[in-house]
């Protein structure tokens, strides 16, 4: 996950319409100015019975003209086959998205939406996984993208992410620039 943060740093580094404003690691406190019986971490805890919970691997904001968007991060090491991580990760993210938790863990944020990116190794992984989102909850929160893809120059506005859709995008659309007309 260390090599993915970095290129996500990179990328940001490289231009200057888009901010990193904050990054939270899995088990790093959310709101450490608070009180330490306060204090919590991205790991939340949904439903004791049954259970269900959600436990990103980081969480990240992205600002742009003055907007603030959340991002969860997976980062897939291959352990799991596409099935099982749909099934698994799914629930968890759609209960948070529809309770509105991101806000919890990032109050700065001026959207009621988050994305998930979700990290792969492989081409293949990314499109399965892809398409095994399609069936389970809030399938629209993710973001499918292959490992060697993620580089600092194609991280914001190449279309290296893959929808359930099967569609591909930059993770940022590209600024618009006016052209005047005589």
């Amino acid at each position: 996950m260390n090599k993915t943060r970095t290129v996500i740093e990179q990328g940001i580094a490289l231009q200057s319409e888009v901010k990193l404003d904050r990054w939270i690691n899995e088990w790093e406190t959310v709101n450490k100015t608070d009180h330490v019986k306060e204090q919590f971490y991205l790991q939340t805890k949904l439903n004791e019975q049954p259970p269900l919970s959600c436990s990103p691997d980081a969480g990240f904001v992205l600002s742009l003209l003055g907007h603030k968007k959340v991002f969860y991060l997976e980062q897939d090491l291959g352990t799991s086959s596409p099935k099982q991580i749909a099934a698994r990760k799914t629930k968890g993210y759609a209960e948070l998205a529809n309770r509105r938790l991101h806000r919890k863990h990032f109050p700065e944020t001026t959207l009621d939406v988050f994305s998930v990116l979700f990290v792969t190794t492989n081409a293949y992984r990314c499109k399965t996984t892809a398409e095994k989102l399609k069936t389970r909850p809030r399938p629209d929160l993710w973001l499918c993208i292959e490992q060697q893809e993620l580089t600092p120059e194609a991280f914001l506005h190449e279309p290296i992410t893959l929808n359930c859709q099967g569609e591909r995008a930059p993770l940022v659309k590209p600024l618009e620039t006016e052209i005047e007309t005589p």
